[in-house]
């Protein structure tokens, strides 16, 4: 995503500089809560740009004059302009009004109250979409999955229509619960309840397993990811290990610059990935020097749910030769967004381009071949977090892989 204000640059938000700067991330989208109201704004509309402004008001006198209740006025231009930002027919833009800020900067820190999912609209009926659940999140215990749709919360229809009063019931204070019917292929809708709490835990995990192989887990790409990663690294002594699994499965995306400096981190040269967007020069991320000079063979686990930032540091490695990919064919998001601020308190967030791949591929609707295709049924996806080794075929696989080139 692209900030006007500060030149920020990311898919959903961005950070560059070793986590060292806190800037804006969404998505994604494959987004970690993209919020997608529908609004306009009788005032910022200017005449000359295609809309009659004068209907607007029109209407607005209309429904003052004759509408028989009173109404939130500041409600009705929300609505307003979210519906128009959702006439583009895209679902990674979206309007944010002033309730949506704290959300949209939470989901930036990766600590907030909640149920702890990546959602996204779905692009055929615009339901709630569950991308991926967090890791060890409430959402997850409850059994929640990737690719489950939220048809209900506390007995209520939602749509992403109204994923602002939807966000309300899912976000609070911890210990609240919250009832979600879910709709599931290929099962009867169903019901969880689940309680809310703090969502705050390490987006990476890293241990050795077999045969001294560090197996790095990346849950998600917010503003400490490259951090934490590093602090992974060098607690399991990464140097010492003879081969390298990095774990990108159910890994929603989030800040595309930390996708970025963790591909940088692994690679000597090379380029990472190119952005491509509307009135602005092409942005490349180029690799610099490789920190942590890793000479072991590597294997990226990925699949349906690994989107986004995933999809740019799988991308990176794998058609740099620095990696070999293992899994499922991921998510395929690959445009770029930028945040607009209209006022004070309310944004929009646009999507103002493409990410191109360091062979040139835009990977958007598409997603990424695995170099080793290895299927999972979705009751093990479901429980990818808590498999044991020798129930995870695709781990298996990728251990297997290494062995053979190392």
């Amino acid at each position: 995503m692209l900030n006007e204000e500060n030149n920020e640059i990311s898919q959903e938000q961005s950070h560059r500089g070793k986590g060292q700067k806190l800037l804006f991330r969404i998505a994604s989208v494959i987004l970690i809560f993209a919020i997608g109201f529908l609004a306009g704004n009788f005032i910022e509309i200017m005449p000359g740009e295609g809309m009659d402004i004068s209907l607007l008001n029109k209407l607005k006198n209309r429904i003052d004059q004759n509408y028989y209740k009173e109404y939130d006025f500041n409600k009705v231009q929300d609505m307003t302009l979210a519906g128009m930002v959702a006439g583009l027919n895209d679902p990674y833009s979206y309007y944010l009004p002033e309730i949506a800020q704290e959300d949209f900067d939470e989901s930036v820190t990766g600590s907030y109250v909640g149920i702890g999912v990546t959602i996204s609209p779905d692009e055929k009926d615009y339901s709630i979409k569950v991308v991926s659940p967090m890791d060890g999140s409430p959402a997850a215990k409850a059994g929640i999955q990737a690719g489950d749709k939220i048809v209900k919360i506390n007995g209520e229809d939602y749509t992403y229509e109204r994923i602002e009063d939807a966000l309300k019931l899912m976000r609070g204070k911890a210990g609240e619960k919250v009832s979600l019917e879910i709709a599931r292929e290929g099962m009867d809708d169903f019901t969880v309840e689940v309680e809310k709490a703090k969502i705050e835990t390490p987006s990476v995990e890293a241990k050795i397993i077999d045969d001294n192989i560090a197996y790095v887990r990346i849950s998600r790409f917010d503003m400490t990811t490259y951090d934490d990663m590093l602090k992974a690294l060098n607690e399991i002594e990464i140097t010492g290990t003879n081969a390298m699994i990095m774990d990108l499965r159910n890994n929603g995306g989030g800040v595309v610059d930390i996708a970025a400096d963790i591909a940088d981190s692994f690679l000597e040269e090379g380029n990472i990935v190119t952005l491509k967007c509307k009135n602005q020069p092409d942005k490349s991320y180029d690799a610099k020097k490789g920190v942590l000079n890793v000479k072991t063979p590597i294997v990226v686990l990925v699949n349906s749910s690994s989107a986004s930032a995933s999809e740019i540091l799988s991308a990176a490695l794998q058609e740099n030769g620095k990696a070999v990919l293992v899994g499922e064919k991921t998510y395929g998001k690959g445009v770029v967004n930028q945040k607009f601020k209209l006022t004070d308190k309310t944004s929009v967030v646009l999507t103002v381009g493409e990410y191109f791949t360091p062979t040139g591929k835009n990977i958007h609707g598409v997603g990424i071949e695995p170099d080793i295709p290895v299927e999972m049924s979705k009751e093990l996806k479901a429980k990818i977090t808590t498999l044991p080794v020798n129930e995870d075929v695709q781990l298996l696989e990728a251990i297997n892989q290494v062995k053979k080139v190392r």
